[in-house]
């Protein structure tokens, strides 16, 4: 039946569906993505991409003739795709030429790039002139050069990417490099660079996870058990999620690795004294007998181990990201799963295999001694508290250094391609991240004068706003636009109906850029703020001036005001998945301890369980404090997981302590007894998920490797504050 079961889920499992999009992070109902929906169909927005271009090595600079008409090439290139909104695509190439006589005819400034070279400086001299040329297009040298590409409305992210990139590589052009970059460019590279990276992971920790049973168990039995049942759990956790129509999203990537190492915490005590017994020379028929009396024995601490578990992982259910509530659910499935294995397929197993596999490689090891630490520990109880409770207050201060940063780009090689664009991007330009202000108001409001100087003064407060970076707003093309008309003069000061035929003829001719600031009906207006060197708190800082000022700017001129963006949706799904992160550690502590109330109804034998796993997560956070290292979308997952997994030390030892006593051994002895009979499992299973996290570690991407830096620190402080905390609160 359990064969059956397995193949049904590994051909559902071939069907699942991959989204690695960093949309699929953000935060459902937020009212940042509620508004950013809202905004890019007020504005007609599309997936936007970046292309940048620099001269080849050798070559001349972009603001020379050459290097004009390869960037005018470039440009008529992209527009020709089919993944490209040709009418959107923004470059220097697309700008409006203002000439200095209004008799010569408007075009774009780069079309037919003049040869005379006077007449070429008159025009560069023009096209720099523009406020957003520097900033978002052309840098003034002529070192690189910015193409804002905007994909066709329904383009498949992914694809039409790929598309663009296939067409980059495949140019023949000698004088011009070209790379893509962007949010969307960075979002969908790093799902592609995880799915790789997992392909590789996966074999490593199946390959670790081999090794390290092998020295735990030491024996072929217990290594085909444990290596029968990882595979399992995750064949049909994987299809569980095709049959629900769960994608495998950024989060979720690290499932199949973080399950192959949780998957077998209950083989390291079942094992542990099932093998002994297994080992031993006894007749075929009582076999079964040892194993029910292994499961009998175990079977309280087992289902109350993985029930902790499995609460700390449903606890994320609370955050408002779909990717983390799915990793926590099929997460707890896949443990679940792995409960039941353990009374079905490892009892399957241990009455079938061989009993010669369970003979211990080696030489015989007589019982299982304590280390010497452990046993100093036992027997230095109460020192061991205070040194525990020491640590703990020690560790307090440091939490105060804890910070909240993340970024898309840090997630990458820092020498990779995409890295070293966007570095050059934000080393000659004004940034590739923004954060787009939106006024509204009521129909024709920004054609009139009072509109129009109220964006004035707002975007002067914006660009004192944005460090760095730099402000592009509908009033610099209109202004342009004027000109051509012959109109002279701040534009506040034309009539309503000069003002009025302004605004339509810019959209005629507004190069891609009048479309993105302004509505044809005139009922919203944007200010799009760039911002240099995006990271998280310098986004949020921005983002929360620029609510309170343009507030305070709009409301008395009558109109609404709201932000969105590339910006604000980081900073709201890193708000999000940090904020739930923190509440679901209340809910995992408040979760297992009803549990453990409801079973055993001893407080005070409940926060004695509770009190090693949490501890272990305190200095966890004052260590990452003290080091400086931040909490992420990723490294905030640690956190509930180390108390779901760490409390089931406290719950083996306090189980064991509990059979001897009923036993009728006193309280001091029985601590060592039941010490020594849990020794074993609790070190193979500390050691197994301790070590099986720490394969993270050699993940290509920062958030992975930090995340199975803290997992794995978790688990060892874990096994550590057992022994501090719990002796002596057991054998008062």
């Amino acid at each position: 039946m359990l064969g059956a079961a397995t193949l049904a889920s590994l051909g559902a499992a071939a069907q699942l569906e991959l989204r690695t999009d960093g949309a699929a992070l953000h935060p459902l109902g937020h009212p940042v993505v509620e508004r950013s929906r809202v905004d890019a169909i007020r504005f007609g927005d599309t997936e936007e991409v970046l292309v940048l271009a620099s001269p080849a090595a050798g070559a001349p600079g972009l603001t020379s003739r050459r290097g004009l008409v390869a960037l005018v090439d470039l440009h008529r290139g992209l527009a020709s795709l089919p993944v490209v909104e040709a009418s959107k695509l923004l470059s220097a190439a697309s700008l409006v030429d203002v000439p200095t006589s209004t008799f010569v005819e408007p075009g774009r400034f780069l079309r037919g790039v003049p040869e005379d070279p006077d007449l070429l400086a008159a025009r560069l001299e023009r096209l720099q002139r523009r406020p957003s040329t520097a900033g978002l297009l052309l840098e003034p040298s002529g070192r690189a050069a910015v193409l804002h590409v905007s994909l066709v409305a329904g383009a498949h992210r992914s694809e039409a990417i790929g598309e663009l990139q296939d067409w980059l590589e495949a140019r023949t052009d000698p004088l011009l490099r070209a790379s893509l970059l962007g949010p969307a460019v960075a979002e969908t590279v790093l799902g592609e660079r995880i799915l790789e990276d997992l392909a590789r992971l996966v074999p490593v920790m199946c390959i670790a996870m081999g090794l390290l049973l092998l020295a735990c168990l030491r024996s072929t039995g217990g290594l085909a058990i444990a290596g029968a049942k990882m595979a399992v759990v995750l064949v049909w956790t994987l299809g569980l999620m095709a049959v629900t129509g769960t994608p495998v999203t950024l989060v979720t990537t690290i499932l199949p690795v973080l399950l192959l190492a949780m998957a077998v915490t209950d083989e390291a005590h079942v094992l542990a004294c099932l093998q002994p017994r297994l080992g031993e020379s006894l007749e075929e028929e009582r076999r079964a007998e040892r194993v029910l009396e292994v499961l009998r024995e175990l079977e309280r601490p087992l289902v109350l181990t993985s029930a902790s578990t499995a609460i700390g992982l449903l606890s994320f259910l609370a955050v408002p990201i779909a990717p983390v509530r799915q990793f926590g659910l099929f997460a707890a499935v896949g443990l679940l799963l792995a409960l039941l294995l353990t009374f079905t397929l490892t009892t399957a197993l241990a009455v079938s295999l061989p009993l010669r596999w369970f003979r211990r490689l080696g030489a015989p090891v007589e019982g299982t001694p304590l280390l010497g630490f452990e046993r100093l520990l036992l027997r230095r109880r109460t020192a061991a508290l205070a040194a525990g409770f020491v640590l703990v207050l020690a560790a307090t201060p440091l939490l105060r250094g804890l910070r909240v940063q993340d970024s898309w780009i840090t997630n990458f090689d820092p020498q990779s391609e995409l890295v070293r664009a966007d570095r050059t991007l934000n080393e000659r330009f004004w940034g590739s991240y923004r954060c787009d202000v939106v006024f509204t108001g009521a129909p024709g409001a920004f054609f009139s004068p009072h509109g129009l100087q109220f964006l004035a003064r707002a975007r002067e407060l914006a660009s004192r706003a944005v460090p760095g970076g730099g402000v592009v707003g509908p009033t610099e093309n209109l202004e342009t636009v004027a000109r051509v008309l012959g109109l002279t003069g701040p534009l506040g000061e034309l009539s309503e109906e000069a003002l009025e035929a302004v605004a339509r003829l810019s959209f005629l001719r507004d190069g891609g850029l009048q479309s993105r600031t302004l509505t044809e009906a005139g009922d919203a207006a944007r200010l799009l703020v760039v911002l240099n060197d995006a990271d998280y708190e310098k986004s949020r800082a921005l983002e929360a001036r620029l609510r309170e000022e343009m507030s305070g700017q709009a409301e008395p001129a009558g109109f609404e005001t709201g932000v969105s963006g590339s910006l604000p949706l980081a900073n709201a799904t890193v708000e999000a998945t940090v904020s739930g992160q923190l509440r679901s550690i209340a809910t995992t502590l408040g979760g297992i301890a009803l549990m453990l109330l409801v079973t055993t109804r001893r407080p005070g034998r409940t926060l004695v369980q509770l009190l090693p796993a949490s501890a272990a997560v305190l200095l966890v956070l004052a260590g990452m404090g003290a080091a400086g290292m931040p909490l992420g979308i990723a490294t905030s997952l640690f956190a509930a997981m180390t108390i779901g997994v760490g409390v089931d030390l406290a719950l083996h030892l306090t189980s064991a302590f509990d059979r001897s006593v009923e036993r009728g051994d006193p309280a001091g002895e029985a601590l060592m007894k039941a010490a020594a009979e849990t020794a074993q499992g609790r070190r193979w299973s500390t050691l197994v998920l301790g070590l099986g996290f720490l394969v993270l570690t050699v993940s290509a991407f920062a958030p992975n490797r930090g995340l199975g830096l803290l997992l794995g620190a978790g688990m060892l402080l874990s096994y550590l504050a057992t022994y501090l905390f719990i002796p002596r609160c057991l054998a008062r």
